[in-house]
Formats: structure tokens, C-alpha cells, sequence
């Protein structure tokens, strides 16, 4: 077959989104999933209470993501962080296949832009995250359920129930496709009403798989438990308050959700100017994922993997229509000629991205794009000559703080929303904005040094104060240490 238009379209998007899955580490929990991997893997046991605070020690620890941590400590210390970053980039990157091959009868123009918008509609999300677990796996699921539609052959239907019990031992969205499950059960039930066909046999197989589903998604190490678990850290008020990732897309910052606003807008344009009809099952999950990336940005990963394929389908009924009215573009003839200057294109592609890419899978935890976000400048800078007492630091850093210091020192706070709890939440929230008691709250946690932004309003009321002295700061970073009788020579030490 020679290497033609089709062939060479399609390898380029499909290098174009393993550059887009491929990306440097950013997420704040990425670095305490590590360590929890770690921890599973020296003691080989699964915690139940948090290992990593002074403050919360007590709580529960709900294990909901064991298997992607021991993955991830696997790969690190067995080859490097590269090594995860190219893992979750390959998890995406599958993910996003799936999608391409997901939309039936589309032609191979439609179904490759329609990737190529979902790809920049997820740009702030894709990246080395547990979250990209739950992408891949719904996507996968909804391309099964499609295809059982397409012919009720129930064999689709089989690897379901074995694939929750692999997700629900990654990552707690497994709850999501559930959900999913209910939806489209729901959604092809009414269809079926409708048309006055018979609903229960059809649909038989459907209810029982994914009534194997919810058995199975219990076989984890917290058993029937991770299901309050996920529905709480869901709707819990104070994270979806105080967690950016849980904040509702803001459309002022246009380079990160641009191209996820064209596509939320772009399904009733589509519509409008009568593309397909999409099913009423597919309009329901359409419905569903709009919601929660409204909700919540980190939600966007889930509209991509729903409206992706309606989108191509949408517009190729537009395509259909205008080869109806007459206007054909044809595929060109292929020659040994273009086939040759298409392979060579093809590969300068796959070049390009070696060159973009490679300084990804070269991070280390001490590159730039770390360095950028964590606090690694001071904490080399304090090296093992720490303060005395305990630290009150900010959210995002906790896990960044126990990868490089634990179990020698913990945290006042990590990632880990749900062990905190809401009242915690709510409480390290008076302290980072200053609410009236969080002098306090610092006295009542024996707060003895701060590890926190440097734009951050509480560095910047203790530097003015003469109870507190700075002995680090950067442009990212400040720390400062109580004036106290246990600082004192450890403030001479380190004058600042």
C-alpha cells in the first residue's frame, strides 16, 4: 500500500497527540504518589492512616490509587522519572486512538480535526497525572458500549466488568464510569421506548454488565468503602472551594481553555446547521460531560472523551450535505513520487517531535519545569539543616515536601484532600488568607517555620512582623522561622 493523503494525515495527528500526551510534570500530587508507591513497596503494605501530616495523622487513609502508585515507584526507581512521564504519555496517547477510531462511517478528515480540537480542548489537563487513568478507560468503555449498540453483540460487552477491577485499584474516577454505564443504559432504554421496540431483552445484557461492574469495582483493598470515599471527595464543598483543579474553567485565561470553549460552543453550531441527528443516548453523556467540565476543570479530560466522536459525527452529516449540493473533494492519486515525499514528510514530523520531546522524557526531579513550580530552590538551600518545630506549608507543595523529606519531617498539609477533611480544608484556609484566628491556629499547631509563595499574603504580613525572620526567599519561594528560645540558635545560624 503506498504511503498517500489518507495515511499521511492520519500519522500526523497521531504524532501530534503523542506530543500532546507527552509532558513534563506539573501536578501538585504527582510527587506524594510517588512516596505512597514507595512506602507500598519497601514495607509491603497498604496504609490505612495518613503517613505524611503532624496535623491529621489520625485519619483514614483510603488507598484509592495503590496500583498507579506502585507503578509509578516502579518505573522511577527502576529506569527514572522518565520512565512515568513516558508511561502516562503512552496511557493518553492510547486513549486518544481509541477516540480516532471511535466515530462510525466518518471520513478520515472529519475524525482527525475533530481529535486534533479535543486534544487542544484537554491542553491544560494532559499531562503525568492518575487522572489520565480514568481518561484512557472511559473512552475505552464508551468505544465498547458504541459497538454493542451497533450490532447487541453482547461479546463487546465482556471485558467491562474486568476493566473496573483494574480501574477501580488505579483511580477512584472509576465512579464516573458507572455512571456512564448508568447513562447509557438509561439513554438506550428510552430510545428503545420510543420507537416502541422491546427494551428488556435488548438491554439484559447491558443491566447485568453493569450490575458485574459495581460487584467487582468492591474488589479493592478498602472493599465497599471506596464508594463513600469517591462520592465524598466529589462533592466536597471546600475542595471544590479551595483546590484549583476543582474550580470551574475560567474562560478569562484563553490559552488554557480556548479551544475547550470553541468546542463547547461548536456542538449546538453544529447542530444548527444540520449535521446528524446524534442518538439520545449520546446526548445524555454529551449532557453529562458538559456538566462536570463546567463544574470542574479537571473535568475537561471527560467532555473530550464524550463529545469527540459526537463532534466528527455532527460534521460529517455537514460534510454529507454539501456532496449532496455538489461539492466533492477528492483524495489524490497516489504516485511512487508523492508517496516518497509523503514518507519524508512524515518522518521530519516524527523528528520534530524527538527534538520537542525528548527534554520531557529527560526530566529529572530537578529540571526546570519542577523548579518552576515546587519549591526546590529552597529546600537545597536548607538542605538537611532544617528548622526546628513543625512547618506550615502551602497546599500544593505538601507533596513536593514529603518526596524529598520524608519520613524524617511531615507536612502540615499535602494533596491528599479527602484524609484532610473539610474542617481541616477550611482551616488551612484561614490561615493562607488571613482570616481573623490564624495567628491561633498557628499556636495551636505549634508552628515554628513557613514554607509558602512568596506572593502569598501570609509571607507577606510575618516578614513585616518581628516575631518572624525570613532566612530564605526567591522569586517562588519564602521561608521563614519563628522567633522563639528553640529557633534561636538556628536563626544564628542562619541570620537571613
Amino acid at each position: 500500500m503506498r504511503f498517500g493523503v489518507r495515511q499521511l494525515f492520519l500519522t500526523a495527528i497521531g504524532i501530534a497527540a503523542l506530543a500532546a500526551a507527552i509532558s513534563p510534570v506539573t501536578d501538585p500530587d504527582f510527587f506524594w504518589h510517588m512516596r505512597v508507591g514507595q512506602h507500598i513497596l519497601e514495607t509491603a503494605t497498604i496504609p490505612t492512616r495518613d503517613l505524611f501530616t503532624y496535623t491529621v495523622s489520625s485519619h483514614r487513609f483510603v488507598a484509592h490509587e495503590w496500583l498507579s502508585e506502585v507503578i509509578m515507584s516502579s518505573l522511577s526507581r527502576g529506569l527514572g522519572l522518565w520512565a512515568v512521564v513516558l508511561f502516562f504519555g503512552l496511557l493518553t496517547w492510547a486513549g486518544f486512538l481509541v477516540l480516532l477510531a471511535t466515530p462510525r462511517d466518518v471520513s478520515f478528515v472529519v475524525r482527525g480535526l475533530a481529535l486534533a480540537l479535543g486534544i487542544a480542548a484537554g491542553n491544560a489537563i494532559w499531562g503525568p497525572r492518575t487522572q489520565m487513568i480514568t481518561f484512557a478507560f472511559v473512552v475505552f468503555l464508551l468505544y465498547l458500549l458504541r459497538r454493542w449498540r451497533a450490532d447487541l453483540d453482547r461479546r463487546w460487552l465482556y471485558p467491562i466488568p474486568p476493566l473496573f477491577i483494574l480501574w477501580v485499584n488505579l483511580h477512584a474516577g472509576f465512579t464516573i464510569g458507572l455512571i456512564f454505564l448508568v447513562v447509557y443504559a438509561v439513554g438506550e432504554a428510552i430510545t428503545r421506548a420510543a420507537a416502541r421496540q422491546p427494551v428488556g431483552p435488548a438491554l439484559r445484557p447491558l443491566l447485568l454488565t453493569t450490575a458485574g461492574a459495581v460487584v467487582l469495582a468492591a474488589v479493592n483493598p478498602n472493599g465497599p468503602l471506596i464508594y463513600p470515599y469517591a462520592v465524598a471527595t466529589q462533592f466536597s464543598p471546600a475542595q471544590q472551594r479551595l483546590i484549583v483543579e476543582w474550580f470551574s474553567p475560567d474562560f478569562h485565561q484563553y490559552t488554557q481553555v480556548g479551544a475547550y470553549e470553541v468546542m463547547l460552543l461548536l456542538v449546538p453550531v453544529l447542530l444548527a446547521l444540520g449535521g446528524r441527528r446524534p442518538r439520545f443516548t449520546d446526548l445524555l453523556l454529551l449532557l453529562a460531560g458538559m456538566t462536570l467540565s463546567l463544574q470542574s476543570v479537571r473535568h475537561i479530560a471527560l467532555f473530550v472523551a464524550v463529545a469527540t466522536p459526537v463532534v466528527a459525527e455532527i460534521a460529517e452529516g455537514i460534510v454529507e450535505r454539501a456532496r449532496t449540493a455538489g461539492l466533492r473533494l477528492r483524495e489524490p492519486r497516489t504516485t511512487p513520487v508523492t508517496a516518497a515525499i509523503n514518507v519524508v514528510v512524515a518522518v521530519l514530523v516524527v523528528l520534530v517531535l524527538l527534538v520537542v520531546k525528548v527534554p520531557d522524557l529527560r526530566q529529572t526531579t530537578t529540571t526546570q519545569a519542577v523548579r518552576s513550580q515546587f519549591p526546590v530552590a529552597a529546600l537545597d538551600a536548607l538542605g538537611t539543616d532544617l528548622p526546628p518545630g513543625n512547618v506550615f506549608n502551602a497546599y500544593g507543595w505538601g507533596g513536593y515536601f514529603v518526596y524529598r523529606l520524608y519520613p524524617s519531617r511531615r507536612v502540615y498539609i499535602y494533596g491528599d484532600a479527602a484524609v484532610m477533611g473539610d474542617p481541616f480544608l477550611t482551616e488551612y484556609e484561614s490561615v493562607e488568607n488571613l482570616h481573623s484566628d490564624y495567628l491561633q491556629v498557628l499556636d495551636r499547631r505549634g508552628v515554628t517555620w513557613v514554607l509558602d509563595r512568596s506572593d502569598a499574603p501570609l509571607v507577606s504580613v510575618l516578614r513585616n512582623s518581628t516575631d518572624w525572620a525570613t532566612v530564605y526567599r526567591d522569586n517562588l519561594a519564602t521561608v521563614l522561622v519563628r522567633r522563639t528560645g528553640a529557633t534561636r540558635t538556628y536563626l544564628a545560624r542562619h541570620p537571613g
